[in-house]
């Protein structure tokens, strides 16, 4: 679901949103598209509830979120159901709301200004990578997981976007990039994102 661009959710309006009945929590959805081929990754909001979330909706006055949530086969969250908000609560998220390919890695816009000196350093990122295979069976176990050196760090003249130089990354179905960084005013950040290369950009 799309967070509406005049809601009061701060920094993640306009963003998309995916509600999941089987971990009980919300994902934002950065995304892009390449040629026309969408793509993009998931990454936690932070917060866990009792039950599996499903058909959310942001009310129109007050411009928050309600969700409904139940348990009912398959998920790992069993409470029996509840009615829940999710409001913002006026602090910057401090994550990633962006995501895009770029002709020799990735990179990643942020909410917030980083610190520079950490988020210019490769050991505060991991990426690996994995094949999956399709077969009849549901899921696939990782092949090839390895993780992938990053060859170097860029950060924008704003100190919100670093671009990741991955000289061996390809087009993938699984990628993992944690992050640990801190904001400019020194306050902790860290995630994970998963997410799909299905196209990355020649130049």
């Amino acid at each position: 679901m799309w967070v509406p661009k005049n809601a009061k959710w701060g920094a993640l309006n306009g963003q998309l949103l995916n509600l999941s009945y089987g971990t009980g929590r919300i994902f934002l959805v950065p995304h892009e598209k390449i040629d026309n081929q969408a793509q993009g990754g998931m990454i936690s909001l932070g917060l866990d509830f009792p039950t599996g979330i499903m058909r959310g909706r942001f009310h129109p006055e007050n411009g928050q979120l309600y969700a409904t949530g139940m348990f009912a086969w398959a998920g790992s969250k069993r409470g029996d159901g509840g009615l829940y908000r999710i409001r913002h609560t006026g602090k910057n998220p401090n994550m990633p709301v962006k995501l895009e390919a770029t002709s020799d890695g990735i990179q990643l816009g942020f909410t917030t200004q980083l610190d520079a000196d950490v988020a210019s350093s490769t050991r505060s990122y991991q990426v690996e990578v994995w094949d999956l295979r399709r077969t009849r069976n549901y899921g696939s176990r990782h092949y090839n997981q390895r993780k992938l050196a990053i060859n170097k760090i860029s950060l924008s003249q704003d100190k919100m976007t670093v671009r990741l130089h991955i000289p061996e990354l390809k087009p993938t179905w699984g990628m993992s990039i944690k992050y640990r960084l801190s904001n400019s005013t020194g306050e902790p950040i860290s995630g994970e994102i998963h997410n799909s290369i299905h196209k990355m950009p020649k130049s």
